[in-house]
């Protein structure tokens, strides 16, 4: 990170998420791949308080209405607001999930934020 000059991460499984918030309170941290809401359930429910600001600092990855709804639901459960990065295929799978999902965090901005795109291209 220091030769990079970038606080930036992207991390693929849960246990590292939280290990990254205690370890690297500044890191700004994109989760690589869409996980159960059971694995961010469990971020929170381990998140020790400090100087790491989940609600600033963490990207979830999302990839379908189904899971951004389950993901709505923890951030009401929890009182928290998410940030909300949607995986697009940028192939030629790409389907029109996009506007609605869109219109989901436009309506609950308490508990929802839109942070980016990510592109993925599925064979």
């Amino acid at each position: 990170m220091a030769r990079a000059n970038t606080n930036a991460l992207m991390v693929f499984h849960q246990p590292f998420i939280n290990e990254i918030a205690q370890s690297i309170p500044q890191g700004d941290v994109l989760i690589g791949k869409p996980m159960p809401v059971n694995a961010a359930a469990t971020f929170y429910q381990k998140l020790i308080p400090g100087g790491f600001d989940p609600q600033t600092q963490l990207q979830w990855l999302i990839d379908s209405p189904e899971r951004l709804a389950q993901y709505q639901k923890l951030a009401r459960q929890f009182g928290v607001r998410l940030r909300i990065n949607f995986e697009l295929d940028v192939g030629l799978h790409r389907g029109g999930f996009l506007e609605p999902m869109l219109a989901i965090i436009k309506a609950d901005p308490e508990h929802l934020e839109f942070a980016g795109f990510m592109g993925i291209s599925r064979s």
